[in-house]
């Protein structure tokens, strides 16, 4: 996860080696790739990070049949 430090009317993004950062500034990527440092300013900025390891997220939904059965189905979806 990304480190945002604020300095006045500027913020300073540190990226770490496992995420993919991107900047995006009046349409044009300026800053793209893993491990990104780098200034911006919060007001014209537009800022994606996607996390680049493997891994899996666990996740559960709940739901109620028509005969008012509670139902909990668990999954693993793997990433990468």
């Amino acid at each position: 996860m990304a480190d945002i430090a604020r300095y006045h009317c500027f913020r300073h993004l540190r990226g770490t080696a496992t995420t993919h950062v991107q900047h995006v500034q009046n349409g044009k990527p300026r800053h793209t790739g893993s491990g990104q440092s780098f200034w911006f300013r919060p007001l014209s900025a537009v800022l994606s990070e996607v996390p680049m390891t493997t891994g899996s997220y666990r996740c559960s939904s709940h739901a109620r049949t028509v005969d008012f059965q509670d139902v909990t189905v668990q999954a693993t979806r793997p990433t990468g």
